[in-house]
């Protein structure tokens, strides 16, 4: 697999464009076979989803990982992982390492739309489209969004340097998918999990970080729970630092 990822993204870019839906197709079907392989040895899955970070997910050209985003969940779907609409928690999160990976580290605002738009995005839905306009009941109905929901909020949040736009798709993103896991009429669970927060040093930082997380909160009391948690996070940082400041001034 990492010799066939490693070929494709060299040659991309000589690839004849008359040819390219050739090459379309063999990458849908070699990612086909190792979902399969995975399927039956899910212990293969860390080091497959290491090796198409790497060598694909994390490099450009854009074509080519933009294809891998497209056709993921359609592959994962047909390779025998979705069973009663659903797929177990521990090991949706390894599917989609990759992904959560590549977020984190992308510097490119198109990479970060697509991969949310063709593999985030559809979890939320109850119904898909398919190529003739026609609805049916999406693949992924039973499955449980609230990790997933989770993973990218805290993605968002703990990536300092992420640029604002990138942050706060993550955001949006979260939310909706929090949102659908309700309709579906499982519990709601907190994005933000306040007690867990870590103080920022100096405390200014604490809130800028979080600034747009609260945007997207506001249910069960989140936004006023993290404001609260924030405050009294900025409020300590100060006695700390004062502290300090006293005890340096008397030596």
């Amino acid at each position: 697999f990492r010799a066939f990822c490693l070929t494709m993204h060299r040659e991309w870019p000589g690839l004849d464009r008359l040819r390219l839906d050739k090459f379309y197709t063999l990458i849908r079907k070699m990612i086909s076979v190792v979902l399969r392989m995975c399927k039956e040895k899910p212990e293969r899955l860390e080091a497959a989803g290491s090796i198409l970070r790497d060598e694909i997910l994390d490099k450009l050209p854009n074509g080519l990982r933009f294809h891998i985003a497209d056709l993921f969940l359609d592959e994962l779907q047909t390779s025998g992982w979705v069973e009663d609409g659903t797929v177990p928690t521990e090991l949706m999160a390894e599917l989609l390492s990759p992904f959560y990976c590549t977020l984190g580290t992308a510097k490119d605002n198109t990479y970060v739309e697509r991969v949310i738009k063709c593999v985030f995005a559809p979890l939320a839905k109850d119904k898909w489209t398919n190529l003739e306009g026609e609805e049916y009941d999406a693949p992924f109905a039973n499955l449980d969004l609230a990790p997933i929901a989770k993973a990218l909020f805290s993605l968002g949040a703990d990536q300092k340097d992420m640029p604002k736009r990138f942050r706060q798709q993550l955001y949006a993103m979260a939310t909706e998918l929090k949102k659908a896991n309700k309709h579906r009429g499982r519990t709601a669970q907190p994005l933000l999990e306040v007690e867990e927060q870590p103080v920022a040093s100096p405390a200014k930082s604490a809130n800028r970080n979080l600034k747009d997380a609260f945007d997207h909160l506001g249910e069960d009391g989140e936004a006023d729970a993290a404001k609260d948690a924030v405050s009294a996070s900025a409020k300590k940082s100060k006695k700390k630092k004062k502290k300090n400041a006293g005890a340096d001034s008397d030596e």
